[in-house]
C-alpha cells in the first residue's frame, strides 16, 4: 500500500527530504517523478497505478511516492486520493523570496528538470515573461495550493515541511514525519 507522497513546489525541498528518507531502512521509495509528459503516474488518470504501485511495494515498509507537481494536477490529486482516501500528504514549501529567486535561477539554467514541461505548461521561454508573469506569481502562492490539498486529503493527514527548517534543524523535522507516518 502505498503510504505517503511527497508533493510541493519545485525547489522546495522534495528531493532533499527523499533522500533523507531514504537512509532509513523503515521507508521504501516507490517512485520519483522525472517530471516529463511520458512517463505519468497519477497524472491523466494512468489505469494501471495499483499494477504498477503493487510491483514495487515492500511489506512491513513504509512505501512513498516523490512528485512535486502533483500539487498542481487535479486529476493527479484525485487519483491519490482515489488510491487511498487515507494516504499521508507531505507538502514542501520554502519562504518566498527564497523561492522565487532560487526558481528563477534554476528554471533559466540549463540543468533544471521541469524546463520543457513547465514551457509546454505555461509558454514562458524567456527572463523576460517570467519576471512579472502570472505564473510566477501563481507558482509560488503557496496557501492557495495547500487549501487546495486540504480539499481532496483530510487536513489532519497533510504534513507540511519548510525547506529552511529542513537546513536549520533536519533532524527534528525528519522526527515530525516519522512521528506521523509511522
Amino acid at each position: 500500500m502505498l503510504d505517503f507522497c511527497i508533493i510541493g513546489f519545485p525547489k522546495c525541498g522534495t528531493t532533499v527530504l527523499t533522500s533523507f528518507l531514504q537512509k532509513y531502512e523503515n521507508f521504501n521509495l516507490i517512485y520519483s517523478s522525472k517530471i516529463n509528459l511520458e512517463e505519468p503516474i497519477f497524472r491523466y488518470n494512468n489505469s494501471d497505478i495499483k499494477k504498477y504501485l503493487a510491483k514495487k511495494e515492500v511489506k512491513n515498509k513504509k512505501n512513498f511516492i516523490k512528485d512535486p507537481l502533483i500539487i498542481f494536477d487535479d486529476v493527479a490529486l484525485y487519483s491519490v486520493k482515489k488510491y487511498n482516501k487515507d494516504i499521508k500528504i507531505i507538502i514542501c514549501i520554502r519562504e518566498k523570496d527564497t523561492y522565487l529567486r532560487s526558481f528563477y535561477n534554476n528554471f533559466f539554467s540549463e540543468n533544471f528538470d521541469f524546463k520543457d514541461e513547465l514551457i509546454y505548461r505555461t509558454n514562458i521561454k524567456n527572463k523576460e515573461e517570467f519576471m512579472g508573469s502570472e505564473f510566477s506569481e501563481n507558482v509560488s502562492n503557496f496557501d492557495f495550493y495547500i487549501e487546495k490539498v486540504k480539499c481532496f486529503f483530510n487536513p489532519k493527514n497533510i504534513i507540511i515541511i519548510k525547506m529552511e527548517d529542513l537546513e536549520k534543524n533536519k533532524k527534528k523535522e525528519i522526527e515530525k514525519i516519522i512521528y506521523n507516518i509511522i
